[in-house]
């Protein structure tokens, strides 16, 4: 079982899927990553963000080791979700949570264990764009505050161009092991 879940004082947000479970904690202000901790059967990484908001993720302890993306990953969630509204002097609003964690959450579940971690890009409107560049081939995967999850996929090799919206995992699957 995959566990991420977004956590703010006072109330509980989570992704509506049956692998997420949401708590409350109030932590601290500092951003910091408390991570890599292991259990019996899972690791936990802990993301303490400002405004009291704290970030759960917790993967199976079968993937040992830890993919080599997993912590390039988080660390680059976490310094986008620190962003200040106006972060980029037109508007942009602060990063939303929720669209991380599920961006975080798909990875997990579809991302070949060799694959290089994605440049994490934030979006204006408080969602997060995950994009490869490599092997001439580029994916950009799109978590819009207004909008499902988007991609777009091009192979300048071949010129094959695809994009659209993904309806399972699998399809996420897929797309990033056309990178390998």
């Amino acid at each position: 079982m995959v566990t991420f879940a977004t956590q703010f004082p006072g109330s509980a947000a989570a992704l509506s899927d049956r692998d997420v479970v949401a708590q409350t904690y109030w932590v601290g202000q500092s951003s910091t990553v408390i991570g890599g901790s292991r259990g019996s059967s899972n690791r936990e990484f802990a993301v303490e963000l400002p405004g009291g908001r704290r970030l759960v993720l917790t993967i199976p302890f079968e993937l040992d080791p830890m993919p080599a993306w997993i912590s390039p990953t988080v660390n680059a969630c976490v310094r986008i979700l620190e962003l200040p509204a106006n972060w980029d002097s037109y508007g942009g609003k602060r990063i939303r949570a929720e669209l991380v964690a599920g961006a975080l959450l798909i990875l997990i579940r579809s991302m070949p264990i060799d694959l290089t971690a994605p440049s994490v890009v934030p979006l204006g409107d408080g969602g997060v764009q995950l994009e490869w560049h490599r092997r001439q081939q580029d994916l950009e995967i799109t978590f819009s505050a207004d909008e499902s999850p988007q991609y777009y996929y091009r192979n300048r090799i071949t010129d094959e161009e695809l994009e659209g919206s993904p309806s399972s995992s699998s399809e996420f699957a897929q797309l990033l092991r056309n990178l390998t």
